[in-house]
């Protein structure tokens, strides 16, 4: 079989056009990088642009743009030996402090202490809080299903709360980039 070379020679000996080939821009595109808040903008713009050249990616100031917070207060209550987790998604600027509003309401109850605050940042808070009441199902809900109780011990500590809240993220993060994947190529 003949090489590139030879073909356009024999190509323009023959007085014939060079002709380029067209290569498709739609395919599968080459991501190094996990996904993150940081890369996301840049990979969904690859994808929907059909480029090679993606756009500069956002400064750090900028990231804001295109996540979401979903944040949560940790609450005990001694007496009955509970720990309550209270979900919220704050609405307008994020850097007042959006736990103030949420702690005003137990600050005069004497039956529940505030242990600590958990605050995750995700592309789809919606769909966050949306898995959290599916994984946490033998947990008591109120009737918003915004706040969960669950019993003291090791499997209800804040710290393996958080471990798992931020595995939940990952796996929707990861979701969201295969569906991008698959629907870049069809």
């Amino acid at each position: 079989m003949a090489n590139k070379t030879e073909i356009e020679e024999t190509a323009t000996e023959l007085g014939a056009l060079k002709i380029e080939i067209a290569r498709p821009s739609r395919g599968i595109p080459h991501i190094k990088d996990k996904i993150n808040a940081t890369t996301f903008p840049v990979i969904l713009s690859k994808v929907m642009l059909n480029g090679n050249i993606p756009p500069t990616p956002p400064k750090q100031d900028e990231i804001w743009k295109y996540t979401q917070l979903l944040c949560i207060l940790c609450l005990e209550k001694p007496a009955t030996r509970k720990r309550v987790y209270h979900m919220f998604i704050p609405t307008g600027d994020v850097q007042i402090d959006v736990y103030e509003r949420v702690k005003k309401k137990y600050e005069n109850r004497k039956d529940i202490k505030i242990v600590g605050q958990l605050t995750e940042c995700t592309l789809c808070a919606r769909t966050l809080c949306r898995r959290i009441q599916k994984m946490f199902k033998n947990a008591k809900w109120n009737k918003s299903r915004n706040i969960f109780e669950l019993d003291m011990d090791a499997d209800a500590d804040v710290s393996d709360v958080s471990r798992r809240l931020n595995a939940i993220r990952k796996e929707e993060e990861e979701k969201l980039l295969k569906y991008i994947m698959y629907s870049s190529v069809t």
